[in-house]
């Protein structure tokens, strides 16, 4: 900001900056309007230099930053040796993050995630609803069902115990980049769907990430690429460190 004062003092006296030498008559910037115009300018500049400079607005703060959690939050996670819920695990991860700046995960994620991975699975086991069930593979896994009586009647739980809450942890990253949709975009979100929108990332996959990035490549050419979506990937980037924050991958 001082060197674009000087430009504007010198400018405004009738000498160009670059070379030093009186600026020719008939020229525009002999213009007396003109360099009362580049003289008022360079007051107003020399305001802003004194009072610290530019200030710059701060981030919207109402804007919510996207779900994400750190290794070092993940480690604080308070298994239940109880199986849990989808609803009271979701309770317990998003107790981690600082909910006033990071959007809440949605159980919507885990259970979108488990289903297309083959864990769960939708029944008509219940008058008029289906009921999400453990598959035989999430049944192995150890995936739990219960039948609960309530006020409302009749109602069917899935619970995970704590070989499956350390599964889910650690597939917490495929299941962040999940969007779920609503009714009457399932069919068409299904249809367009990812690839491998949600499976695991493993090392190999992880390597050519960091070359394709690193290379320069726009994170839509990678996500295409790789048969993953946009914000999967910048996750993931961010899980190796390449980016502090999902919005800086472009």
């Amino acid at each position: 900001m001082q060197r674009a004062k000087g430009y504007l003092d010198q400018m405004a006296c009738g000498i160009d900056p670059l070379s030093g030498q009186p600026i020719p008559l008939g020229e525009l910037l002999h213009n007396a309007r003109i360099t009362r115009c580049l003289a008022y300018v360079s007051d107003i500049l020399a305001q802003v230099i004194a009072q610290g400079g530019i200030q710059r607005f701060p981030e919207d703060l109402s804007k919510k930053q996207p779900f994400q959690l750190d290794e070092t939050a993940r480690m604080q996670f308070a298994y239940s040796d109880k199986p849990l819920s989808v609803t009271e695990f979701t309770k317990r991860i998003n107790a981690l993050i600082d909910q006033k700046k990071f959007e809440k995960l949605s159980s919507k994620n885990i259970n979108t995630w488990l289903i297309q991975n083959g864990f769960l699975e939708e029944q008509n086991i219940a008058v008029k609803r289906s009921v999400k069930c453990p598959t035989l593979a999430g049944t192995a896994m150890g995936i739990q069902m219960e039948q609960r009586t309530g006020k409302s009647g009749e109602s069917f739980v899935v619970l995970y115990p704590r070989s499956v809450q350390e599964f889910l942890l650690d597939h917490l990253d495929a299941m962040i980049e999940i969007e779920p949709a609503s009714v009457s975009q399932k069919k068409e979100n299904d249809h367009n769907r990812a690839e491998h929108q949600g499976e695991p990332w493993d090392a190999e996959q992880e390597e050519k990430l960091r070359e394709l990035f690193t290379d320069g490549i726009k994170v839509a050419e990678i996500a295409k690429y790789m048969g993953r979506t946009r914000s999967g990937i910048q996750a993931r980037l961010k899980r190796l460190g390449l980016i502090e924050k999902c919005e800086d991958a472009k």
